[in-house]
């Protein structure tokens, strides 16, 4: 560009010059014509001749100044063909290493933009490949997630009529008397409760099993006192635990509430029937004298069972209701009964008045500890 733009501004200074040339060799030339005719002129022609004279030297100065701005021009324009030329050499020299260097140039950068998009291309086709492939993946997940929620709507019927049967199996385990129930299998149903949770009959009957296992302790504490050796203390004190029990016969069913009242009435009736108890071995000891074989042993008890205390009862009355109605007395007396009916025993007892059964012995111990003043 600074070339072509050099070369233009020489050309116009030569055409400026060679047009002021023209000018200066015009006046001359007029100047010439002028003198030649003014030969065959009057004298009027003096006064522009000298005219002319005057403009001829000033064309002469001007000719001087204007050829001395021409050497300088000419030297300027040399200087300027010069740099020309330097330019030429410079910019051919330079196109020269640019054409070395471009093409190289663009060839990596081609090859490289090449291998960049070929790179593009292949992750943009893996990257199809693999969205292709999770596209199928989850259709196949769906469908699998469909079949599962069919089978786990399917399995959630089963369960709820295996739920539902469960309950209608052991829910009448739960209405009968404590004393029929047995805690291990309570727990075992409290475990099988577990495996139908959320189902709505299963959680009511889970929480009335919470329940009846509470009952179940209480009632088991005390009727455990009714069946083992009298103890005031422990007589007081079952009592005293059965009291929530006794406050909740509303909420039981009857052979449940029937079942509390009985043990109440148990734990109140043990001291009594412990008396009677001792009562029935003092008749029997004081007449033991009279007993000679199984008849007399016969007819002595029921001697014994016609005998009424101050309130009109009979001992045998007594011995139902009273002994009898109590677990431990119960079993006491009925290994009692077998006891004095052995005529051996008997017999060593009138050489030996210590010479009495076991569970006499025990009856006296409770009875010595517990009630005689």
């Amino acid at each position: 560009m600074i070339v072509k733009v050099m070369k233009k501004t020489i050309v116009h200074i030569k055409y400026w010059l060679l047009l002021m040339l023209m000018v200066v060799g015009n006046y001359t030339v007029s100047f010439a014509a002028i003198v030649t005719n003014d030969a065959n002129t009057d004298s009027t022609a003096v006064s522009l001749l000298e005219q002319t004279i005057k403009k001829n030297q000033s064309l002469d100065k001007t000719e001087k100044s204007l050829n001395r701005q021409i050497k300088e021009l000419n030297n300027t324009i040399k200087a300027l063909d010069k740099d020309l030329q330097n330019a030429d050499k410079e910019l051919k020299k330079q196109q020269q290493q640019l054409e070395k260097i471009q093409p190289k140039k663009n060839q990596d950068e081609e090859a490289d933009l090449a291998k960049r998009q070929q790179d593009l291309q292949d992750k943009l086709e893996r990257l199809d490949k693999e969205n292709k492939a999770l596209e199928e993946e989850i259709k196949s997940l769906n469908l699998s997630w469909d079949k599962k929620i069919e089978n786990l709507k399917e399995l959630e019927g089963i369960q709820q009529g295996m739920a539902e049967d469960f309950v209608n199996k052991n829910e009448s385990y739960l209405e009968q008397a404590f004393s029929k129930m047995s805690m291990p299998r309570l727990r075992e149903l409290q475990e099988k409760c577990a495996a139908y949770q959320g189902d709505q009959k299963v959680d009511t009957f889970s929480k009335k099993l919470e329940k009846v296992i509470d009952y179940k302790k209480i009632y088991d504490t005390a009727d455990s006192v009714v069946k083992q050796p009298f103890d005031r203390n422990a007589v007081t004190n079952a009592r005293r635990s059965l009291k929530p029990l006794l406050s909740q016969l509303n909420h039981l069913t009857k052979v449940q509430a029937d079942s509390v009242t009985r043990l109440q009435q148990q734990l109140d009736g043990f001291e009594t029937g412990l008396v009677t108890f001792k009562e029935f071995i003092t008749y029997f000891r004081d007449n033991c004298k009279y007993i000679s074989s199984s008849e007399d042993v016969k007819t002595e008890v029921g001697y014994i069972h016609k005998k009424k205390n101050a309130e009109g009862k009979t001992m045998e009355w007594r011995i139902d209701n009273e002994i009898n109605a109590i677990p431990y007395l119960r079993d006491m007396f009925a290994q009692y009964m077998t006891a004095i009916k052995d005529i051996k025993a008997i017999q060593a007892y009138k050489r030996d008045p210590k010479n009495v059964p076991k569970v006499e012995t025990k009856i006296l111990e409770q009875y010595n500890n517990n009630i005689k003043q």
